[in-house]
């Protein structure tokens, strides 16, 4: 893995529901206090070319009942909304209109269980290396225009 790797953007992609979203930054079995994430579900495409530049791909096996056929894995990639350093530009579009979002708006509009159809996403690396002499890549939101549909 190269020491730098470029800025991408990811069009219609799929948001992760349940404990793969946590816009509000809420508390829980897989998130701390404060730390806003989102998963995106990646086709195969995106998945191989992001691995190969050294983003942390993981790969998520749905539960499924015993007589079911096994899914195959789904590649994921987890990324974080900071407003600390260099806050990430937040569109909501519903419809026509699109609508800026800041910091508070992400948990007062209850994204975390809303009918998301996709969303499009600039991810900011951060190249990471450790003692161990592992490495990785991870992924911060930059831009995201999250498109709900409007039911009216």
């Amino acid at each position: 893995m190269s020491n730098y790797v470029n800025r991408v953007t990811l069009r219609h992609v799929q948001l992760g529901r349940g404990r793969f979203r946590n816009f509000s930054g809420k508390k829980t079995d897989f998130n701390k206090e404060g730390k806003r994430t989102i998963t995106l579900f990646l086709d195969n495409e995106d998945a191989d070319r992001l691995k190969a530049e050294g983003w942390n791909v993981k790969y998520y096996i749905p539960k499924v009942d015993d007589d079911e056929d096994q899914p195959q894995p789904m590649p994921i990639l987890e990324a974080e909304l900071r407003y600390d350093n260099y806050p990430p530009q937040v569109k909501l579009c519903v419809g026509d209109h699109e609508q800026e979002l800041e910091e508070d708006d992400l948990a007062s509009l209850n994204l975390d269980t809303a009918d998301i159809t996709d969303v499009d996403v600039r991810l900011s690396p951060y190249c990471w290396h450790n003692a161990r002499g592992e490495s990785g890549v991870k992924a911060y939101v930059d831009k995201l225009r999250i498109r709900m549909e409007d039911d009216f």
